[in-house]
């Protein structure tokens, strides 16, 4: 998998994502956007867990393919993905649509577990 870009997400001010809550890791977890056109997932090692929100329930990932309506949880903190990448910044969010828009438009997003 040949990655365009990656979008960090933690309490560090050096993230991508910053969320400023003390269960948050500094570096608590990563989306990758793919060359193929998809966005994974990544928790970095965290204590206080990644989530994301699949068939009705909140489940705890350590790597996961996501699409920009998925609903994200770094520990206790709820956010879209797509809130993810906008505020990103305009470079990456830019790169995620367009790599999401070049997918084919059949190609579902497909789950690791």
């Amino acid at each position: 998998m040949t990655i365009l870009a990656t979008i960090t997400i933690g309490r560090a001010r050096e993230n991508d994502v910053v969320i400023s809550t003390p269960s948050v890791s500094r570096t608590h977890a990563a989306i990758d956007i793919l060359k193929d056109g998809r966005l994974r997932l990544r928790d970095l090692g965290s204590k206080s867990g990644t989530w994301i929100y699949l068939g009705g329930e909140w489940q705890r990932v350590t790597e996961e393919f996501v699409a920009p309506e998925d609903r994200l949880r770094f520990a206790t903190n709820e956010i879209t993905l797509e809130e993810c990448l906008a505020r990103a910044g305009t470079h990456k969010y830019a790169l995620a649509h367009k790599a999401l828009a070049s997918a084919s438009a059949t190609m579902t997003t497909q789950r690791l577990h």
